[in-house]
């Protein structure tokens, strides 16, 4: 009997077990499989977003650079002299301007396909305001499914980026740089045309050789008033801010001091740093914009500056191109000519009036 009982219980421990383990291995295969699926998808799906992303992120630099180009080269440029460096267009462009054939190229060059070019157009349809612009859309319709091919009957994606960029305005801010050398607006008693040539400096009043007061680490003052006043007002401020450009912020409306007297000792040795000497050095036919002598001088009112002192007020920014500098005992020839170009350290544009000095293309969609 006792055998009986042992045996039945030993059935009774083995049967369930035995049952339990068939049941979990199928419940398990039913939540596995299409759990993988589900993994695999998900694996596949952000796979092939990575691989969109990223070309959406290679059209989108490309349409912004593009935009920026084309609208900088919506610049004008006059006497028959680039404004501009010129630049070797893309063979495969065939634009109606020159701004959009440049928007094309620099497109190229950044890695976008002249297939993927949907268009390019100046102005920018459907952008209202008065600075000229140029759009620029770009397509690639051949991004290819990698790994959702297996789940779907797709074989290409299709991403596509727009940039709207609006040309350079009249510089109306300047950070760092500005060349300490007041123009009045009207050197040649008119307009200036490009390459004109005029003297920067000259007997602006007694004691005014057209140099400026620009401290270091200043900024222009709200009134005449306030105009900064520098611990070192001397010739060797002035020969720092003319070799390196003064460390200060200048706007449009803003006043500086004048420099009195003639520095042309220090003002010799800034400027042949420079290269600039008695020897004429004209214009070249084209600028790269990195040139010492290409610098961005205040454009000021000078009939505030009276006698050997005074301030003046900022009425806008000019560029420049540096010729020669020769002095004497009494006086000062700096010769200049006159540049219509984007200045590298203009901040802030849309100034009311332009001297010739423009802030750089801006994104505006």
């Amino acid at each position: 009997m006792v055998a009986s009982f042992s045996a039945f219980f030993d059935w009774a421990a083995k049967r369930p077990k035995t049952v339990t383990r068939g049941f979990a291995r199928g419940q398990a295969m039913t939540i596995i499989i299409p759990a993988l699926a589900v993994l695999i998808g998900g694996m596949a799906l952000c796979a092939d977003f990575s691989v969109t992303l990223h070309e959406w992120m290679v059209l989108r630099k490309a349409a912004d650079a593009a935009a920026l180009a084309g609208a900088t080269y919506l610049l004008p440029a006059t006497s028959g002299t680039s404004t501009l460096p010129a630049i070797t267009l893309s063979g495969s462009c065939d634009f109606g301007s020159q701004a959009e054939n440049v928007a094309c190229t620099y497109a190229m060059q950044n890695f976008a396909q002249i297939s993927d070019i949907s268009a390019i157009e100046d102005p920018a349809p459907d952008y209202s305001g008065s600075t000229p612009t140029i759009e620029v859309v770009l397509q690639r319709t051949t991004v290819p499914v990698l790994f959702l091919r297996l789940l779907s009957s797709m074989s290409n994606y299709t991403v596509g980026a727009m940039a709207v960029a609006a040309a350079p305005t009249a510089a109306s801010a300047i950070n760092n740089g500005l060349f300490p050398a007041g123009m009045p607006a009207d050197p040649n008693g008119g307009a200036l045309t490009y390459g004109e040539s005029f003297q920067l400096t000259g007997s602006y009043s007694p004691g005014n050789w057209g140099w400026l007061n620009i401290p270091a680490g200043s900024s222009g003052g709200s009134s005449a008033s306030t105009a900064p006043q520098g611990t070192d007002s001397g010739s060797s401020n002035l020969a720092n801010n003319i070799e390196y450009g003064c460390t200060c912020t200048a706007s449009v409306g803003q006043w500086f001091n004048t420099e009195t007297g003639i520095n042309s000792g220090p003002v010799e040795t800034a400027m042949a740093t420079l290269g600039v000497g008695s020897t004429l050095t004209p214009l070249p036919l084209t600028l790269t914009g990195n040139e010492p002598q290409l610098v961005t001088v205040p454009v000021v009112d000078w009939s505030t500056a009276s006698g050997g002192s005074g301030a003046v007020q900022i009425l806008g920014f000019a560029e420049i191109w540096l010729a020669s500098y020769t002095k004497t005992s009494s006086t000062e020839l700096l010769t200049v000519q006159f540049v219509q170009y984007v200045s590298k350290i203009a901040t802030a544009g849309g100034a009311a009036n332009n001297y010739g000095a423009n802030a750089p293309a801006q994104l505006v969609e």
